[in-house]
């Protein structure tokens, strides 16, 4: 595909690490990517063709740092159930 104005999608990567292609504006990051600790999130955007969009030879992409504290014992993760008796 060629690449269009207002197509493409963002590359999402934890610490340098591929983890996901976003097409949408809604992705909830699953824990387990995010272990206790401090983590460099990173958005990109490329084209459809899979180049990454640029201006003036920089990616557009924004990086944020985000903090994990780990779970209390017996919690689950955000979206996830708990087993009874957890």
């Amino acid at each position: 595909a060629r690449p269009a104005a207002g197509r493409g999608l963002a590359h999402l990567l934890v610490d340098g690490r591929l983890v996901g292609r976003l097409r949408t504006p809604d992705y909830r990051l699953p824990a387990r990517l995010v272990p206790r600790g401090t983590h460099h999130v990173t958005a990109r955007l490329y084209a459809d063709d899979d180049t990454v969009w640029a201006v003036a030879g920089r990616p557009v992409q924004s990086t944020a740092d985000i903090t994990a504290s780990g779970l209390a014992p017996g919690a689950a993760p955000s979206g996830e159930e708990s087993s009874p008796g957890a």
